[in-house]
């Protein structure tokens, strides 16, 4: 399988949204001696953690949460000023 035939595949499959790292790894395995097992190996390993990536999205806007695009640290920052202001009381 060559690079076009890749992409065509992937295209065409729809596979991890296109957002698939395959590409480092074919480029990879063309570089260096890698098994076709390994090749694999790190295609389906690069598959379900975009595929976990996306049930946790989807889980996450199922769930509705209100500060859903804000970070841990936004909320530590949030609180630490809180707390600074009723100090200063």
């Amino acid at each position: 399988m060559n690079i076009t035939e890749y992409n065509a595949h992937y295209t065409n499959s729809g596979s991890a949204d296109g957002r698939h790292s395959g590409d480092s790894f074919y480029t990879q395995a063309q570089a260096e001696p890698m098994a076709p097992i390994d090749l694999i190996s790190c295609l389906v390993s690069d598959e379900l953690t975009l595929r976990s990536d996306r049930l946790l999205e989807r889980r996450r806007k199922q769930a509705g949460f209100r500060d859903a695009n804000r970070s841990l640290e936004w909320f530590r920052l949030y609180l630490q000023s809180e707390d600074e202001s009723q100090s200063g009381l």
